[in-house]
Formats: C-alpha cells, structure tokens, sequence
C-alpha cells in the first residue's frame, strides 16, 4: 500500500487576543463602569474608570486614550472645561439618545465622535479602534 502523506503539524492557535488590551477610557454616566458601553469595552480588553472631575482626570495614571461620556449626563460645555487642563486630552465618545440634538451637534464641532444609544458593538469597536490608532 502506498505510504500515508505524513501529517503536517498545525500550530495550536494562539488565545483570542483582546483588541483594547493596554488601552485606558475613562466613563463619564450615571451608571460610570456599569453602563453598558463600559462593559463592552472591558469585555474587549480596556480598563475602564469612572471620572467625575478634572481633578481626577489629571490625577488618573495612566491617562486615558478615551473619555466616554454618556450625553444624558453631562453638556459639552462642562466636558471641555473638564478636559482644558489636560496636556494630551483623550478622544472623546459621545454618547447620544437623540439624533442629531444640539448637543450632538456641539460634540461633532468639537471633533469629538458621536454615537447613538443604544451603541451597536460593530460600530463601537470599529470606532474605537479609528481612534485609538490616531493616537498612536
């Protein structure tokens, strides 16, 4: 009988890596960590903080590549004073119930990223990713 091909060996594959490992956001919403964009994102690797100040922003280390800020509980106004004294402030995630809001509106002419709730996971992780390379 003919000699049987010998088997090539297959490399075990490596564990899944988590996209977001090593990156840092920080979570501006009632719910801060518990909210359910947080925990995709912590899902995927990043670590996730609750920011409520300045003052915690710039004594946060390592800062944060993102601030994601749930629009219901904050105004652009009062994020960018929050990011003002930053030296390399993070993207910012805007987070939004209402199309096209004003404050929506205020968030993109910040060049901040807007992006409706409920926040689809493809369109989040896509997103995330833009930005974290813009960082790099």
């Amino acid at each position: 009988p003919p000699a049987s091909p010998t088997p090539i060996p297959v490399a075990a594959p490596a564990p899944h890596a988590l996209p977001l490992q090593g990156s840092q956001a920080w979570c501006i919403s009632a719910a801060g960590v518990d909210h359910p964009v947080a925990q995709l994102l912590q899902r995927w690797g990043c670590a996730v903080a609750p920011c409520t100040s300045s003052t915690a922003l710039a004594h946060t280390s390592p800062a944060a590549q993102l601030l994601v800020v749930d629009g219901a509980h904050s105004t652009p106004d009062a994020i960018a004073a929050l990011l003002q004294p930053l030296t390399k402030p993070p993207a910012v995630i805007w987070l939004s119930t209402a199309q096209g809001d004003a404050a929506s509106q205020q968030a993109l002419q910040r060049g901040w990223s807007v992006l409706p709730l409920p926040a689809r996971p493809a369109a989040l992780r896509a997103l995330v990713g833009q930005l974290l390379l813009r960082q790099r």
